[in-house]
């Protein structure tokens, strides 16, 4: 197996798990919080999250997503996945539909060493 094969594998699967999570809740009372600048983030936002980054993330590999702390040592990785977990949580909420957004970003040039 490549390891583009890999990446679609784990896209997949994290796909299925995703299904299985948002199973779990029941439209309308799905817990919010607000993010700082009053963004809504739902207990399902955060749980698929959680999900992405477990079943996505390898340990040479960064991440960047809007439900998780930014972990800085992304900006050394050669590949970084970007994830914006479900897009509408007004939407998600009610689950009157969904979308999601991951890509993983490859870097084209080597690594420079610090000169330090």
């Amino acid at each position: 197996m490549n390891r583009y094969q890999g990446v679609l594998a784990r896209i997949a699967q994290a796909l299925e798990e995703t299904r299985a999570v948002f199973a779990r809740f029941t439209p309308g009372a799905v817990e919010t919080e607000y993010k700082a600048g009053q963004d809504p983030v739902t207990e399902a936002d955060r749980a698929v999250d959680a999900v992405l980054k477990r079943v996505l993330l390898q340990p040479e590999e960064g991440w960047l997503s809007e439900e998780s702390v930014d972990d800085l040592i992304r900006l050394e990785r050669r590949h970084v996945w970007v994830v914006d977990p479900p897009s509408n949580t007004s939407s998600t909420r009610d689950r009157r539909s969904l979308s999601m957004s991951a890509t993983t970003w490859r870097k084209a040039w080597p690594r420079r060493r610090s000169p330090l």
